[in-house]
């Protein structure tokens, strides 16, 4: 089995502030579901982030 992993991390290691992510480059979202599109995506709190939409040809 392969398992990737895709994070956004600060220079402090942070991944995430408050609930939201630490910081927000489009062109990072856009290589996120370029990568994503047609696998399953296992997020926590991402999926709540209005940033981050399902899809129908990505399963979560």
């Amino acid at each position: 089995m392969k398992i990737n992993i895709i994070a956004a991390v600060a220079r402090n290691r942070a991944i995430g502030y408050n609930g939201d992510m630490v910081y927000f480059i489009k062109e990072d979202l856009r290589r996120f579901r370029q990568l994503t599109t047609g696998h399953t995506v296992i997020c926590c709190s991402a999926q709540s982030n209005p940033r981050i939409r399902r899809t129908s040809d990505r399963p979560t």
